[in-house]
């Protein structure tokens, strides 16, 4: 037996246990697995993927107790609005979170999210001081959750796109991720703040629909967009209205921050420059420089307001109090104010000695933001490990068989 023939019969077992275990190790469909056809439960799907991998979940109402997501891949929901993960709230242990996900590039998209105690989605990894970066939560119902809708942990690059999330007893959004974008949602109604950014850095709010939010039952701060540690932050694009509190908060610690081309408009407050004292506040603690508001319309019960103290808990007001807000504000960008609808179109628009709009605008600034409309992302197919070496098998296989029958002819020939 020559070399040759040896390599051909080595290469056709090979390719014969290579294919055999890919199938014995990922009996579901190597480009995704489908619940509940392939496997009952999310969970269980997600515990038999490999990384990089689509589950794709047919629509029905899912009641699993708490959906953890710890490696790379893509959940997608059939249709958003019937495709329904609830949370289950038994007596003893009730679950924090439908989903939390604690690995990078994770795609959640397609679904109901609703009833967690703590909230819809965390994107956390518990115990780590690496947290998630890269993930993608678009085109899914976040809704009627205890706590927050979504909440992020000092991960970065996230996505959070294209959703409705409303009517949780918290935030509607709780960011402390850096590099992230939140976009194109409809965030309403929920219990406190609809977004709060928080302990980040490079954060960009852009296009969505913020109405109704807060509780009028509550005393304490709530409203459109809180904005707090560190910056910078860009504000843009923004329908704010309609809210119970402030539209925007600049509250402690934000630097480096704009908010831009907004509507701002049927709020208590536009704009509320919050007064968080520390102590006597000699080291400035909190304090946040160089923010701009410019190019946004403003039309609300009072569209700024400067807090000189602030009331905390049991204690009398803080006597403490900057007297400027917390935050450091430019009402202006050099050129171009704000449209401000109690503007008697003569000079400078001042809210107070301190904080002066120099360069007003008299006419309404042309903003446009459409409500998202929610579909899940593709599936599409998955070249994924496995089925790459699936793929390698194949061609191994069919250059193997080739090689064997040119063998043979040349064999024959001789």
């Amino acid at each position: 037996m020559d070399n040759r023939k040896k390599w051909i019969i080595v290469a056709v077992i090979v390719t014969i246990l290579v294919v055999s275990i890919i199938f014995i190790r990922f009996p579901a469909s190597l480009g995704s697995i489908v619940v509940p056809d392939d496997y009952s439960s999310i969970q269980t799907a997600i515990d038999h993927a490999f990384a990089g991998q689509t589950i794709y979940v047919k629509t029905g109402i899912y009641t699993e107790q708490y959906i953890t997501v710890n490696k790379p891949l893509s959940l997608i929901g059939e249709n958003p609005n019937n495709t329904i993960l609830v949370g289950i709230n038994y007596e003893k242990y009730s679950p924090p979170y439908v989903i939390q996900i604690s690995a990078d590039n994770v795609k959640v998209s397609g679904f109901t999210i609703m009833n967690g105690s703590l909230g819809g989605i965390r994107v956390e990894t518990i115990g780590s001081n690496t947290q998630p970066s890269g993930c993608v939560i678009y085109g899914n119902n976040i809704v009627n959750n205890n706590n927050d809708g979504v909440s992020t942990y000092d991960g970065k690059a996230l996505t959070i796109s294209d959703n409705n999330i409303s009517n949780n007893s918290g935030y509607g959004i709780y960011d402390s991720s850096s590099q992230s974008v939140i976009s194109n949602n409809y965030i309403a109604e929920n219990g406190v703040f609809g977004i709060i950014v928080d302990s980040s850095s490079g954060v960009s709010v852009n296009h969505n629909i913020i109405e109704r939010n807060g509780n009028e039952q509550s005393s304490g701060e709530q409203g459109g967009i809180v904005l707090r540690w560190f910056g910078n932050f860009d504000v843009y694009t923004n329908n704010i209205t309609d809210n119970i509190g402030d539209g925007v908060q600049f509250s402690e610690g934000c630097s480096n921050s704009i908010v831009h081309n907004n509507n701002i408009e049927n709020n208590k407050v536009g704009i509320d420059l919050f007064n968080f004292a520390i102590t006597n506040n000699s080291e400035n603690i909190g304090i946040g420089l160089d923010n701009k508001v410019y190019e946004n319309n403003l039309s609300n019960y009072q569209n700024a307001f400067i807090q000189t103290s602030f009331a905390y808990g049991n204690i009398s007001t803080i006597t403490y109090a900057i007297g400027n807000g917390t935050d450091v504000v430019s009402w202006d960008n050099g050129s171009i104010g704000n449209y401000w609808s109690d503007y008697n179109d003569n000079g400078t628009y001042a809210i107070d000695q301190n904080n002066i709009d120099y360069h007003p605008l008299t006419r309404q600034v042309d903003v446009s933001v459409k409500a998202p409309t929610l579909t899940p992302l593709p599936t599409g197919i998955s070249i994924t490990a496995p089925l790459l070496l699936l793929i390698v098998a194949i061609v191994v296989g069919i250059v193997s068989l080739l090689l064997f029958r040119r063998h043979r002819k040349t064999n024959k020939e001789k």
